[in-house]
């Protein structure tokens, strides 16, 4: 009988006569790459940073708004309240530009930790990596999709729980991702302010929606810094659940 190219004969069992291109060969997945995290994760720390001295602006300026609105009958209301509000919207412009940059560098940081949670041997994945960019743009799962993401990464950054072993599902999450992401919800439902200039006939709702959107700013700037925190631990965190795996 003949033995063509893709023919499977005795000899061809042997190893020896497998050779890669054969149709055969055993097919092996690739090992997940490792992706050092440490210039990305210093480069988001330090927008973090940015996007919350931008918030404590945004809030100092709307401060500024509600003492132009505590005293309507002054002479100067108008040109004060031009002015207040000329000084909000400059923050608005300021955050604005300062949440457009960290955005997708955050994004593209927690693909790659997702990623090397893939190298970790985290298996089997309740949220596969593309997660870590899609759920971003799904409309209302994207308020819950993205701290799913990374309190998975968090429970697979635990040393303790070895390379395959499925009970790194069920380890403890963490409070201070909870935390970050609660304080980053908040500044999106509230109000961000009506203009002084605009409701000198209704002073106390704009002192209302003023007073919210100020303490929206503050929240806003205390998940900065949780977040700028979540960023650097699990990037110390994986890279030592790598190290521990390799001993």
């Amino acid at each position: 009988m003949p033995s063509g190219t893709g023919s499977l004969t005795p000899g061809s069992l042997t190893s020896g006569s497998l050779t890669p291109g054969s149709p055969w060969a055993p097919v092996t997945a690739a090992t997940p790459r490792w992706r050092d995290q440490r210039p990305l994760t210093r480069a988001v720390v330090v927008l973090f940073g940015v996007a919350g001295a931008a918030a404590l602006l945004r809030a100092l300026a709307l401060a500024t708004r509600l003492v132009a609105l505590d005293d309507p009958r002054a002479s100067d209301f108008a040109a004060r309240a031009r002015s207040a509000d000329s000084f909000v919207n400059t923050t608005d412009t300021v955050l604005g530009v300062a949440v457009l940059v960290l955005a997708p560098c955050f994004v593209v940081w927690l693909w790659r930790a997702a990623k090397n949670q893939q190298a970790l041997g985290r298996q089997p994945e309740r949220l596969s990596s593309g997660w870590a960019i899609g759920g971003w743009f799904i409309p209302l799962a994207n308020f819950a999709i993205p701290v799913l993401v990374v309190q998975d990464l968090w429970r697979g950054s635990d040393a303790a729980i070895a390379a395959g072993d499925p009970r790194w599902r069920i380890a403890e999450r963490s409070w201070l991702v909870g935390w970050w992401w609660g304080l980053f919800l908040v500044p999106l439902l509230v109000a961000s302010g009506t203009d002084a200039d605009r409701l000198r006939q209704n002073l106390s709702e704009a002192r209302g929606t003023n007073f919210l959107a100020l303490i929206a700013m503050v929240l806003l700037f205390a998940s900065t810094v949780l977040g700028s925190l979540v960023v650097s631990q699990l990037r110390t965190r994986q890279e030592a659940c790598r190290a521990a795996l390799a001993r």
